[in-house]
């Protein structure tokens, strides 16, 4: 058995018929690329602080995760 048809067998035990029909897609990616958790926090709460504040602007929503983080030394 060449190693491809092993492979192939060996997604299709694990992953079923997704596996063989497009094994890459199949694997789990973290839930934000290559963001860092710190710096997705920092966004969720300059988002949240904008909640209740209509004239925030997407520049402060950029701006404010660097003044959160700033402080942590990131």
């Amino acid at each position: 058995m060449s190693s491809e048809t092993k492979q192939r067998h060996q997604r299709n035990q694990r992953d079923g018929l997704v596996g063989l029909a497009d094994g890459p897609s199949v694997k789990k990616l973290p839930d934000f690329g290559q963001t860092s958790p710190v710096v997705v926090e920092a966004r969720r709460q300059a988002i949240a602080e904008t909640a209740d504040a209509s004239s925030m602007t997407v520049r402060f929503i950029i701006w404010r995760p660097k003044e959160i983080l700033a402080p942590r030394g990131h």
